[in-house]
């Protein structure tokens, strides 16, 4: 079963506001022309990590009050959302080409595994 439209709201604007903090985090980071690639890859895939794991089991939590089909692509759907809109967010902050390509290629490798992370979760419940 799909959360209410309240309490998806307030989830997703949570999801908005952590977004928000792990971007400004990075940009304190991030000094145009001398960004360190291997740090900022780092910094951005830690925070995706956790931002991840924080927000499938939010989202799991509430959805979990009668679990269906319905509800998994519920949860999906937002998961991708929301790691999609944390990723581009992260991407497009650095302006370099060389830093840019190196935090893309973090930030793509963290979201396969949160990917599968998620189908885990789903498959463990599904069969619960």
């Amino acid at each position: 079963m799909i959360p209410d439209a309240r309490i998806e709201e307030r989830l997703l604007s949570e999801a908005v506001a952590a977004r928000q903090r792990i971007v400004d985090v990075i940009a304190l980071k991030y000094t145009h022309g001398s960004a360190d690639a291997q740090t900022l890859s780092a910094s951005a895939g830690s925070n995706l990590d956790q931002y991840a794991h924080d927000l499938l089991h939010r989202l799991i939590d509430a959805a979990r009050g009668a679990w269906d089909d319905q509800a998994a692509d519920w949860v999906r759907e937002r998961y991708h959302d929301c790691l999609s809109a944390l990723g581009m967010s992260l991407r497009d902050l650095i302006l370099e080409s060389g830093p840019r390509h190196a935090v893309a290629q973090a930030l793509q490798q963290r979201m396969l595994e949160a990917e599968l992370r998620l189908e885990h979760a789903l498959d463990t419940i599904v069969s619960s």
